[in-house]
């Protein structure tokens, strides 16, 4: 495959995670109420209960967006979503971050 190739396919990819996966799991795929990750989204999004939750998918998703949220030039440019995320994951809230 040529560079332009792959220079095309890394920006598909690159767009599709950022403006597609990744709201999906920080919004449908995170359970508020629990504070924690879904395991898996059906097709349509919604979550599914009869799934087991693995600690690897907590800790995976917690990674992703705290590793995603730095990126430059301004991470995903979702402001601080990501980060709250993986804070409630945590037990902590942005709040008691920034005092």
């Amino acid at each position: 495959m040529s560079a332009p190739v792959l220079g095309t396919w890394s920006r598909r990819l690159r767009t599709w995670a950022v403006d597609d996966a990744l709201p999906l799991w920080a919004t449908a795929g995170f359970d508020g109420s629990n504070g924690r990750f879904e395991e898996r989204l059906a097709f349509a999004g919604d979550p599914l209960p009869s799934v087991p939750i693995r600690l690897m998918v907590q800790a995976r998703q917690i990674y992703v967006y705290a590793t995603g949220q730095s990126q430059p030039p301004v991470g995903f440019g979702w402001g601080d979503g990501g980060r709250d995320r993986v804070l409630l994951v945590g037990g902590r809230k942005s709040d008691d971050m920034d005092s």
